[in-house]
């Protein structure tokens, strides 16, 4: 008769053994059982799942920690044959978390460049029993302090953006780093360029517009112009514009100062110097045997009824075809209103309308002006421009008119006389 032999089940095996109090993360910790009778494999179990994985068929088990489980986990072991399985008695395993991401620092800025030191403070990480402090920008820049607040100790020669975060250490490690804070370091001031605009200008411009390049890191542009009668200027930035007083004459100085939150003073940029040339005044042209003569020797430019008469640049001009010819005169870059008007006909010039009968007076003017044509018949249309060339005032009459002028200002003023014939420009000065 045949006998069967039936294998025993495994007794339980010994309850794991190993390291109980870890950080979470922990790779490679090996945990072994004392075995078990009769078994032929061991399988080995961790819980929960998430807390890591566990390897081993044998009376000994590999595992790896989760990095995102902490608390407590529990190792078992599962002894094996074919007539049965018994587990062993649970271990339990604590593990540590790492320290959690710290607040974002909280600092002054800007700062200005020199400063010996900042003061830098977090709301901490949890599970953190100290700080390590970084400047993520200059390694020249170093933290002293391992707790919620950390003083940098400045780089005295840094300027720029600096970068500080903070991370939560304990015996575990170093957690991540919380999120950075920008610090400016401003640096120290530099000279503003030279004022660019354009010089010189003639009198009775209106306004101009001057730039600097400026240093980085100035916040603050004061402009100036001297002599303050010269005009005014306006602009806390790059450009300023100058308005310019319409009666000056002579040269102006234009520098720029920048700051900002860092500099005792204010540093002046170099002058620029600007000259504001005078206005000629309006040119008289009579005749001369056939030839057309200014009372200007130089700057001239003669013009006929169809325009600018290209080379006809001297004090003298000699018509070769019959028309309606003055001039206008350009000094230092200023320009005069058009003279008054000779007509050529049949080669033969002659004034478009004596005018010579005409007075004004006074002259200057100080409270009312009088333009008077004595035994006129004909109506004489007149207009006044100021120093700028605009209409002023406009008024006809036949033998006089009275302009009152006391809200008119100082300078020169031409007056236009137009008969419907022809024309003429006349000077009067306000004092």
């Amino acid at each position: 008769m045949v006998q069967h032999v039936f294998a025993q089940v495994p007794t339980q095996p010994g309850t794991p053994t190993g390291d109980t109090l870890i950080c979470q993360n922990d790779s490679n910790r090996t945990y072994v059982t004392s075995g078990s009778a009769n078994a032929t494999s061991y399988h080995w179990v961790i819980s929960p799942v998430s807390a890591g994985t566990i390897s081993g068929t044998g009376t000994a088990g590999t595992v790896d920690w989760s990095v995102f489980f902490s608390g407590t986990a529990q190792i078992s072991v599962t002894a094996i044959n074919a007539s049965g399985q018994t587990s062993s008695q649970i271990l339990n395993v604590v593990l540590k978390p790492l320290p959690g991401k710290p607040g974002t620092p909280v600092g002054v800025t800007p700062i200005c460049v020199g400063t010996l030191s900042s003061d830098f403070t977090t709301t901490g990480g949890t599970n953190a029993t100290s700080y390590l402090w970084k400047d993520l920008t200059d390694t020249l820049n170093t933290f002293s302090g391992t707790g919620a607040t950390g003083t940098l100790i400045w780089n005295p020669t840094f300027s720029g953006v600096a970068r500080v975060v903070v991370y939560g250490v304990n015996s575990c490690g170093v957690g991540p780093n919380s999120d950075s804070i920008m610090i400016s370091v401003v640096p120290s001031l530099t000279l503003p360029t030279t004022p660019a605009g354009p010089s010189p200008l003639c009198q009775g411009t209106d306004t101009s517009v001057y730039t600097t390049t400026g240093p980085n890191f100035a916040t603050n542009y004061q402009w100036h112009i001297l002599p303050p009668a010269a005009g005014t200027i306006g602009g806390t930035g790059l450009t300023a514009t100058v308005h310019w007083l319409s009666n000056y004459i002579g040269t102006v100085k234009i520098f720029v100062a920048d700051s900002n939150s860092c500099a005792s003073s204010a540093l002046s940029s170099d002058t620029l110097f600007v000259v504001l040339n005078p206005t000629p005044l309006t040119p008289i042209i009579t005749d001369n045997g056939n030839v057309l003569h200014s009372d200007y020797a130089t700057g001239n430019q003669w013009y006929d009824q169809n325009g600018i008469i290209v080379g006809a640049i001297y004090q003298n001009y000699t018509p070769s075809t019959n028309g309606d010819y003055y001039v206008m005169v350009t000094l230092n870059g200023c320009s005069t209103l058009a003279s008054n008007t000779i007509q050529v006909l049949g080669m033969n010039i002659q004034f478009v309308e004596n005018y010579n009968a005409i007075q004004i007076y006074p002259n200057p003017a100080s409270e009312e002006l009088t333009i008077e044509a004595k035994s006129n018949n004909d109506k004489i249309e007149f207009e006044i421009l100021n120093p700028q060339g605009q209409l002023i005032y406009k008024e006809s009459f036949i033998e006089k008119a009275t302009v009152q002028t006391r809200n008119f200002a100082k300078g020169v003023y031409i007056i236009k006389l137009d008969d419907g014939r022809g024309f003429e420009f006349r000077k009067m000065v306000k004092e």
